[in-house]
């Protein structure tokens, strides 16, 4: 791709995990990139896992690999919103054309930084958003995948709500996000404050500012499912209230809401039974059993994300 090769690109990490789990996404993202010519990148790694392993871990595999590393590290454990204005407050982003945004558990599909980078042909985009679907290899085993129906059906209605929109149209996705330097140099993030969710604040950021953005919904990383009921209940709750207190985006319609639901529930009837079935657990069990997270940023019972 010879209109990227001048790129100079910077992909950006929250780490949070221990030890060296986040290796796989490493290796992932370095094969994404091998596909295109001649196209290197730098790490920004904001990293507040429990202890100092996972910089080393990374450490050593960026110089085994020859990627460029910058680190951002603290001791305290930081949502990712705090992690990701640490990273973009550091003097080196002025460095960079474009910055791509993900989390340290997932896996980039081989085609997924193509098709990001490609929105930036045009010259009037400022930003694109990918998207997280189902790791397929990894639901089809059979260890895990009774625990896991649930929370499958909301990965693939995303991706199903993610193709029916238009190309123009402004999505919530943490998982996969890209925007010029431009963009990074005038975007932060509220902290203990604005949308309990990082990815609902940056939408509602890009729509109330009319930036030009892509749906790149070819764009992928995979995900796996969360197991057991509270992980799930706490997910889903977390995700209503980042909703409540978002903008709302003028490129949603119920049409496409509906049908990304109706489409979702006729591919995966059985999925969609244990979705509909934990829905209605977490009505008559969750506040008394579990707890709600609230816009107090009291974590104690998410997932910190």
């Amino acid at each position: 791709m010879k209109r990227n090769q001048s790129l100079r690109i910077c992909v950006v990490i929250p780490s949070f995990s221990p030890y060296c789990q986040i290796i796989p996404t490493l290796n992932s993202l370095l094969r994404a990139f091998s596909i295109l010519e001649n196209q290197e990148f730098t790490l920004l790694l904001s990293d507040s896992s429990p202890n100092v392993e996972t910089v080393s871990c990374v450490t050593s595999w960026a110089r085994n690999n020859g990627v460029d590393l910058l680190v951002e590290r603290s001791d305290e454990r930081r949502i990712v919103k705090a992690a990701l204005n640490a990273a973009f407050n550091r003097r080196e982003v002025n460095n960079f054309d474009v910055f791509i945004v993900t989390n340290d558990d997932v896996i980039f599909d081989i085609h997924a930084i193509s098709i990001l980078l490609q929105a930036f042909a045009d010259e009037d985009v400022r930003a694109a958003v990918g998207v997280a679907t189902l790791d397929d290899i990894f639901y089809s085993t059979k260890e895990n995948r009774s625990l896991r129906w649930a929370s499958a059906w909301q990965l693939k209605y995303m991706k199903n709500l993610a193709d029916l929109k238009p190309k123009n149209s402004v999505r919530a996705e943490g998982s996969l996000w890209a925007a010029r330097s431009e963009f990074v140099n005038v975007f932060r993030y509220t902290e203990k404050s604005g949308s309990i969710a990082d990815d609902m604040e940056l939408a509602s950021f890009l729509i109330s500012t009319e930036i030009t953005t892509i749906n790149a919904s070819l764009a992928k990383v995979y995900k796996i499912p969360v197991k057991g009921f509270k992980e799930f209940a706490n997910q889903t709750r977390r995700s209503q209230i980042g909703e409540k207190d978002a903008l709302k985006n003028p490129d949603e319609s119920r049409y496409i809401l509906v049908h990304a639901v109706l489409r979702t529930i006729l591919s995966n009837p059985f999925e969609s039974f244990f979705y509909i079935a934990y829905r209605f657990l977490m009505l008559i069990s969750l506040d008394k059993k579990y707890g709600v997270p609230g816009r107090d940023w009291n974590r104690s019972n998410s997932s910190f994300r």
